[in-house]
């Protein structure tokens, strides 16, 4: 059975207002994408700034997928490469079915100054719905994140810095978030963000993980405006790591994503 057309029903007429936010990674989604704050190898999917891991490679794949709304699954792929002080990541999202869809490919550069860590996010979007063509854009991101000692660490994020518009004039939409990321232990970390669209409410996040059995974690976190509460756990074990999470909310009702991805540590040359 088809679901397309009720994509439409829910996206078609803001569609050029506002892309579907291509988050991934399901460590993000079990808090409630309370992680504009936290360091991971997804972040490129969310802050810019913050996938910096030192001498590293890191491949991955998602996939969330929407119960009652077959035709409103996401997926997507990442690669990182680091360095010492800065890292390269590549990203590729798609939301929908053949009757709607998005599709965004994203490069990001991320340098380290001290406590500071600072990226740029370069997008390619296109979204294609049945009877109103494809429309295409291109837009910048930047984001920054601050490590204030061991326990806490602040991040900022702003899309679509340069205003950039679809084919057809409009506006893509322009979002600042601002999260914390607070450890209060070695197995416990919360998060709360905020973010403001120049258009839509307000929304508030907030998460919380623990990190039991060792390679083992549970998560929780909620959304307001719109509504989302979520839940998830991850696992560890050595260069692989796979998470689920569970999120309910008014529009989609009950979805599932799953990541899994792999890090390896690359030596530092000999000097």
């Amino acid at each position: 059975m088809r679901y397309g057309w009720l994509i439409l029903l829910f996206w078609a007429n803001e569609a050029l207002a506002q892309s579907v936010q291509s988050r991934l990674g399901a460590q993000g989604a079990a808090l409630g994408w309370s992680n504009v704050a936290i360091r991971s190898d997804w972040s490129g999917f969310s802050n810019p700034a913050a996938f910096i891991q030192a001498r590293s490679f890191s491949v991955g794949t998602a996939k969330e997928v929407a119960s009652h709304l077959p035709g409103a699954n996401r997926r997507g792929a990442f690669a990182t490469l680091g360095f010492s002080k800065s890292s390269l990541a590549f990203n590729a999202f798609q939301f929908g079915d053949e009757v709607y869809a998005e599709q965004v490919v994203s490069a990001s550069v991320a340098h380290q100054i001290g406590i500071t860590q600072l990226g740029l996010r370069a997008n390619g979007l296109q979204y294609r719905a049945e009877g109103f063509g494809v429309q295409r854009a291109v837009s910048f991101d930047f984001g920054g994140l601050i490590q204030l000692g061991p326990m806490v660490s602040v991040g900022a994020l702003i899309t679509n810095l340069t205003q950039a518009t679809w084919t057809t004039g409009e506006l893509l939409p322009t979002r600042l978030a601002v999260g914390v990321a607070v450890k209060p232990s070695e197995r416990a970390l919360a998060t709360a963000e905020i973010e403001k669209d120049l258009v839509y409410t307000t929304t508030f996040r907030g998460g919380f993980e623990y990190n039991f059995r060792e390679r083992m974690f549970f998560r929780s976190g909620f959304q307001l405006q719109p509504q989302l509460a979520t839940a998830g756990i991850g696992y560890r074990s050595g260069v692989l790591r796979i998470d689920y999470a569970l999120q309910y909310g008014f529009q989609l009702l009950l979805t599932h994503q799953i990541s899994a991805h792999l890090q390896f540590q690359r030596k530092a040359k000999k000097t």
